[in-house]
This record gives structure tokens, sequence and C-alpha cells, in this order.
């Protein structure tokens, strides 16, 4: 798989995980059953795992040449880096709310 490939699936992966944070936490407002909020939750688990080993793998990825088609590719590059941090923000966004709520129920 290309690195461009790789970035596609990073950040399709980075979709999968906000749309689960997202289920989870619509499951906590409606007081949704314990066993949906766990199968969501291990689904979410699984996501960040693929999320980790994509980084990894993209992290440890070569450049061999600065040739024209790499250069080109850069900009592609940059653009899903850039959605991936939208995500990425997205994703906390959608984290601290489940937080709070669940300080709410739970004030300790």
């Amino acid at each position: 798989m290309c690195l461009l490939e790789q970035y596609k699936k990073l950040l399709m992966e980075y979709d999968k995980v906000l749309n689960l944070s997202k289920m989870i936490l619509a499951e906590l407002k409606n007081e949704g059953e314990e066993k949906d909020i766990i199968s969501l939750l291990g689904k979410k688990r699984k996501v960040g795992e693929t999320i980790t080993h994509l980084t990894k793998k993209i992290a440890s990825s070569e450049i061999k040449s600065y040739s024209d088609s790499n250069l080109s590719s850069l900009a592609e590059v940059k653009d899903f880096l850039n959605q991936i941090t939208e995500k990425a923000k997205l994703v906390q966004e959608v984290e601290d709310k489940i937080q709070n709520l669940l300080q709410q129920k739970d004030p300790r």
C-alpha cells in the first residue's frame, strides 16, 4: 500500500472512530443499554488499534527518492494530514462531551 493510500485509510479510520464516539455519546445521553455501549466501546477500541498500527506504519515508511511523482503527491499528503488533524480535533471534542456527561452522572 503506497503512502497516499495509507493516509487515506487512516482518514477513514478517524471517520469511523468519530462516528463511534458520537454513537456512544448518544447512547449515554439517552441512557442506552449497557451492552450496547460496551459493544460500541469494543468496536472503538479495535478502530483505535488500527489507527495505531497505521500511524506506526506511516511513520516507519521510507521515501527512497525525491522524484517528481513524490513531490506531486506531497500536496495530497498535506491535505490528508489537515483532514486527519481536523478529525482528531472533532474526536477530542466528542470525547470531552462524553467525559463531562459521565462526570455529571457520577460526581465523585
